[in-house]
């Protein structure tokens, strides 16, 4: 703790720089991603809905993070070392690392889902002489959402818990 507190105010200023800048990649990626299209292909292909559900929740959970550590620099960091309560923190990072797990699972989940998809789609193929480009087309929306959750639930949680690593070994470790 005497280790903690010895870190100066300056230094802990750049919480938010650093939170700031992970998050400015995050949404120039999204950005470019956009413009080429990615988006609306994910939308059309995922069969579960999940792709739109993380891409929804990210944002808020991305900018509740950047209220976090601007308003942990603003609390005064020597405030908290004297007082010994760094509880609010603490409490405001269990939020991002239930985030950050959610997206992983959902994008797990919806691997899940697109692999019974492919096996639905496979099963019920009923022809006397199997015709294989046509059961690749069938298996092809199974896979696109398979694939796609599980990028958009990784790409979700990444940055999270890159973010959540700065505040916390920038604000416990030093």
């Amino acid at each position: 703790m005497a280790l903690l507190c010895e870190t100066s105010y300056i230094e802990m200023k750049s919480n938010f720089l650093k939170c700031f800048i992970v998050w400015a990649v995050v949404m120039t990626a999204c950005v470019l991603a956009g413009t080429q299209g990615l988006f609306t292909k994910i939308i059309k292909n995922d069969a579960s809905y999940i792709c739109v559900t993380i891409m929804a929740t990210y944002l808020p959970v991305s900018v509740y993070l950047l209220w976090v550590a601007r308003q942990f620099d603003r609390r005064g960091f020597r405030e908290a070392c004297r007082s010994g309560r760094f509880d609010w923190l603490a409490q405001r990072m269990e939020h991002i690392e239930y985030a950050a797990q959610t997206f992983m699972g959902l994008g797990l989940l919806g691997t899940l889902i697109g692999f019974c998809i492919m096996m639905d789609k496979a099963l019920g193929t009923q022809t006397s002489a199997p015709d294989v480009s046509m059961i690749v087309k069938q298996l092809y929306s199974g896979c696109c959402t398979a694939l796609y959750t599980t990028v958009v639930g990784m790409s979700a949680a990444i940055p999270l818990t890159l973010q959540r690593h700065i505040l916390l070994h920038t604000n416990h470790e030093q």
